[in-house]
């Protein structure tokens, strides 16, 4: 898992499900905004990528708390990003907002 800082937020990219899977254990819902990820084509409908690739098995769109076994994970933005475009590349990470 990899991470980095920008304007005020920590971004933490998310390589798998089981990676979203612990992150979304640990961290308060209240802190956080989820917005879908988009996805590319594949002939017979959409499927959605991890950052390295990986097809995402659920997919999670906004608004709301993600519900595990039903929807998955994307793009998650604190606090002021929650209102910026979703990134166009296929990617998937949390900007956590800081307290």
């Amino acid at each position: 898992m990899d991470s980095c800082e920008s304007d005020g937020a920590k971004l933490i990219i998310i390589n798998s499900t089981d990676t979203f899977l612990h992150i979304i254990s640990i961290l308060p819902e209240m802190d956080w905004t989820w917005i879908g990820l988009q996805g590319k084509s594949n002939g017979y409908g959409t499927e959605f990528y991890w950052w390295n690739g990986q097809v995402a098995s659920n997919i999670l769109w906004f608004p709301g708390f993600p519900k595990i076994g039903y929807d998955s994970v994307v793009h998650l933005y604190g606090g002021k990003y929650a209102n910026k475009p979703i990134p166009t590349m296929a990617s998937s990470f949390i900007c956590q907002k800081f307290i």
